[in-house]
């Protein structure tokens, strides 16, 4: 409250200070320069003023999108352990008769400590007043395929219950490439809850990594619903959804692919989807440069 007070109080200031400054230099032109030139002023500073205004509403517009992918990240990166939790549930549910699976309840122990670790980071960040030290990205060496079998682990459970075959391939010799290890992490886990979700019992979903040239790629193929000709255009973009995966899915926002483009981008990689049409199956892939 205090703070909020002296800052209104240097704005009056301020602009006490800028209406004197204004006054004088007008009583100044007034009496020293041409009628040309004063005539020429007014417009000179409403173009500066043009300028300076265009300066902040440009900031502005830029701290507002900050702000709203900061939110959308937080909630997908908040909504992919939820998901990995309730399909433990729901296998745990499935037969209350029996003794939980030690290996479940493991699993479920872990997604409830990364999801506490998100939250606390969060926290963190919107008391020290600094959502950016949340959603900039933090560089390191890290090796992606180890990355890889982690995220493939959290899933196992959710496609075991689906009764959805989840198959890994990752080539040898996969090097340290630099990334952000939890952006990466929320994007392949996007590509893979994605084809669980969307790939009906029966059917696999196949994960691999290699490196072609001097990039590392990522790719999951599923067996699922596919993905029209006509739609596979917009398959990155905000907000979009297919009628099949609302089918599937009503609950979901479609900004899970959006935001995993947006964090493969960020890395120097590309992002891509096929699919021969509705009903089967689609591949999606991102490729990280190597470096």
């Amino acid at each position: 409250m205090i703070r909020k007070a002296l800052l209104y109080a240097f704005v009056i200031l301020a602009l006490y200070i800028a209406v004197l400054v204004i006054g004088a230099v007008g009583s100044w032109a007034a009496d020293t320069v041409s009628v040309e030139v004063l005539f020429a002023l007014p417009l000179l500073i409403a173009i500066a003023l043009f300028v300076l205004g265009k300066v902040i509403f440009d900031r502005i517009s830029k701290v507002e999108r900050l702000k709203t992918d900061f939110l959308t990240v937080v909630a997908h990166r908040l909504r992919t352990p939820l998901s990995r939790m309730n399909w433990m549930l729901d296998e745990l549910s499935s037969d209350m008769s029996a003794p939980p699976r030690k290996e479940t309840v493991d699993a479920m122990r872990e997604t409830l400590n990364t999801l506490v670790d998100v939250v606390n980071q969060f926290l963190d960040a919107t008391e020290a007043g600094k959502t950016s030290l949340y959603y900039d990205y933090l560089f390191e060496r890290e090796k992606p395929d180890h990355i890889l079998r982690q995220v493939v682990a959290d899933y196992t459970v959710g496609a075991a219950r689906k009764g959805v075959s989840l198959n890994l391939s990752i080539e040898e010799g996969i090097p340290q490439i630099l990334l952000d290890r939890d952006r990466i992490k929320l994007a392949m886990s996007i590509f893979i809850e994605n084809a669980i979700l969307y790939t009906s019992k029966g059917g696999r979903v196949d994960v691999s990594l290699k490196v072609e040239g001097d990039e590392v790629v990522f790719t999951v193929k599923d067996t699922g619903i596919g993905i029209s000709q006509e739609s596979l255009r917009y398959v990155f973009t905000k907000f979009f959804r297919t009628k099949d995966a609302v089918s599937v899915d009503r609950d979901r926002t479609g900004l899970g692919l959006f935001i995993a483009k947006e964090i493969v981008e960020q890395h120097g990689g590309t992002v891509g989807v096929s699919s021969e049409g509705a009903g089967k199956g689609s591949t999606f892939w991102f490729t990280l440069p190597v470096r």
